[in-house]
């Protein structure tokens, strides 16, 4: 019975299209397709309509779906984006009012403008970052101060874009890449951005460099 499943299963995922998008593309295509051939595999003209009903309703389903997914992604990118800006201009004008003579502690307290002194302040954080080569690969340790973790990204030295190795939440966070040619050392850049509840806060840390491979020399 299970190899008779496993084979109904195979069949089946081979049969429906799994990206949504190239199943709604199906569904589309069989919806006007069983109008031509409902007939002749034995479908009576409501069953038909019933059936064209089913898929269209399945095709509404999935876009809502989507179209769901795309603006709960877009709203959580203008919040971010809003956080951000109003963020700065509050920190600049909190800066500006503390230079006031009429400025005082207690206003400060009472607009809740005054951090205390171990609080952490993820707007400002920046990790302090050093990487070593241990058995053979890249450790790559970080402060965590007040964040849940770090963003950890690298790049060959010389070239532009970084490339996102993972979330560490338990440093240091180790780079088991091989090197790009086989015995050819390499000279590799790290830099780490803090994360809290998901989503990044602070300034990417320093640049930080080392050259993997030599051993092989």
């Amino acid at each position: 019975m299970k190899i008779i499943n496993k084979i109904i299963h195979i069949i089946l995922t081979a049969i429906f299209p799994r990206r949504e998008g190239d199943l709604v593309t199906w569904l589309a295509n069989l919806k006007a397709k069983i109008a031509i051939h409902g007939g002749t595999l034995g479908l009576t003209g409501q069953q038909i309509t019933d059936l064209q009903n089913e898929i269209q309703a399945l095709i509404d389903q999935i876009q809502l779906a989507e179209q769901k997914k795309m603006d709960a992604k877009e709203a959580t990118d203008l919040k971010k984006s809003k956080k951000k800006n109003t963020f700065a201009n509050l920190s600049n004008l909190f800066k500006n009012w503390k230079t006031l003579t009429a400025y005082t502690t207690d206003i400060g307290k009472d607009l809740g403008i005054i951090a205390l002194p171990d609080a952490f302040d993820e707007h400002n954080y920046k990790p302090k970052i050093s990487v070593a080569i241990e058995g053979g690969k890249v450790h790559v340790e970080f402060s965590k101060a007040g964040s849940d973790g770090g963003n950890v990204y690298s790049r060959p030295r010389g070239e532009p874009n970084w490339i996102f190795l993972g979330l560490e939440i338990h440093p240091p966070y180790v780079d088991t890449r091989p090197l790009r040619q086989p015995n050819v050392p390499e000279e590799r850049e790290y830099q780490v951005q803090g994360v809290k509840h998901d989503e990044l806060i602070g300034q990417p840390s320093e640049i930080v460099s080392i050259v993997v491979g030599q051993q092989q020399q």
